[in-house]
C-alpha cells in the first residue's frame, strides 16, 4: 500500500513475498519519484520465522541468495521461513536503507488475543481489518 511517495506499509503474505512484491512497491514509489534511499517502510504481522513451518515445496520458491537469510533447516524436508526478514532483505537488495525499514515484533500466530491464524486456528477464523491513515 502507498500512502506517501515515500511511505510503504507492507503486509504480504507468502505468495506475494516470494513473487517480490516488496521490489515491486519500491519500484513503484520510484516511478512516482521516490528515491529508495527516502523511503520508509513498516513490516507489519505475520506468523513469525521460529513458529512458521514449511515444507520443501515451499522453502525451494525462496530465491537462492535470500535463502540462507530467511529459512533455516529443521531436518526431514521441514523449515523455518521468516518472512518479515526475507520481505526485509527483498527491500534493501532494492535501495531501501536498513535503518528505515521498521519491523514489528507482533505474530498472528502466537499473539492470539490480538490476530486470527489460519494455521493456529485450522481454518476456522475471522476477518481482520487493518486502517492506515496520514495527513500532509
Amino acid at each position: 500500500m502507498i500512502l506517501h511517495p515515500n511511505i510503504l506499509v507492507l503486509h504480504s503474505r507468502l505468495e506475494r513475498t516470494v513473487h517480490r512484491i516488496g521490489q515491486k512497491m519500491v519500484e513503484a514509489l520510484q516511478s512516482a519519484g521516490a528515491d529508495p534511499a527516502d523511503v520508509l517502510v513498516t513490516i507489519g504481522p505475520c506468523i513469525s520465522g521460529d513458529v512458521y513451518e514449511v515444507d520443501d515445496q515451499v522453502a525451494s520458491q525462496i530465491p537462492d541468495e535470500l535463502f540462507d537469510k530467511a529459512v533455516m533447516s529443521q531436518g526431514n524436508n521441514r523449515f523455518l521461513l521468516d518472512l518479515k526478514q526475507l520481505n526485509k532483505e527483498i527491500l534493501l537488495q532494492h535501495g531501501i536503507l536498513r535503518h528505515n525499514i521498521d519491523v514489528t515484533n507482533y505474530c498472528t500466530f502466537r499473539d492470539e488475543a490480538l490476530f486470527f491464524s489460519h494455521r493456529r486456528d485450522q481454518g476456522k477464523t475471522g476477518r481482520m481489518l487493518g486502517y492506515i491513515g496520514y495527513e500532509e
